[in-house]
């Protein structure tokens, strides 16, 4: 990023564009999980385009009381409905067991108990990128990230696996109702539908809507 050379135009390219050209144009699904998901506009627009080709596209992230940096879920959230109502779908990862003594992965009182943190994605059931880049501005715009792309059917394959069956039990999944996001519980017998930010109070909630408004998401 600080060093590109004229000579090797692609050596310091970032690594969404080395991902992009590796991976190439998802023609069956997109399969992500990202502890830091905020696609932007741009984004948002490419998952939605996929979507109307008929490709699959599933987004596993942190639920509001499962991240461990909660300005930017609040960035996150602005996208919602805008993906679901493009069809995309969302699920955020539960928060579960006890609380992390961690001051670092505190903020306000929304401490995590457990947090996803896993990077990786699968395109086609064939490859599988697995490495330290998150779908955030930072990941592209400021940090040196890393990872490998596999071309390995099984691999990409288990993560189909997951979406399919592991995210009932660990998972919300998101949806629209008359305009606005709900939460439905995958584990619940009854189909339990929560109308609001699970697991977290009505200051928790205050300040996630006024992150979301502040102009810091290029720095997250």
């Amino acid at each position: 990023k600080l060093y590109a050379r004229p000579d090797a135009p692609h050596a310091f390219d970032p690594i969404r564009e080395q991902i992009r050209r590796e991976i190439g144009a998802p023609s069956q699904s997109l399969l992500v999980i990202s502890p830091y998901f905020i696609p932007s506009d741009d984004w948002v627009e490419g998952l939605v385009a996929l979507r109307a080709r008929g490709v699959d596209v599933r987004v596993l992230t942190n639920s509001a009381k499962a991240t461990n940096s909660t300005p930017v879920h609040a960035a996150y959230s602005k996208y919602r409905r805008d993906l679901l109502e493009g069809g995309v779908r969302l699920f955020e990862f539960k928060p579960t067991g006890e609380p992390v003594e961690e001051p670092d992965l505190e903020f306000a009182g929304l401490n995590s108990r457990s947090t996803l943190h896993a990077k990786t994605f699968a395109v086609d059931g064939e490859k599988i990128f697995v490495g330290s880049f998150n779908f955030d501005p930072r990941s592209v715009n400021l940090n040196t990230e890393m990872g490998l792309i596999l071309r390995s059917a099984p691999a990409a394959q288990g993560v189909g696996t997951y979406f399919d069956e592991g995210v009932r039990n660990t998972a919300y999944e998101l949806q629209t109702r008359k305009g606005r996001v709900v939460w439905k519980d995958l584990a619940s017998a009854d189909g339990r539908v929560l109308t609001r930010e699970p697991d977290v109070n009505l200051f928790q909630r205050f300040l996630l809507r006024l992150l979301a408004v502040a102009p810091i998401e290029h720095l997250l």
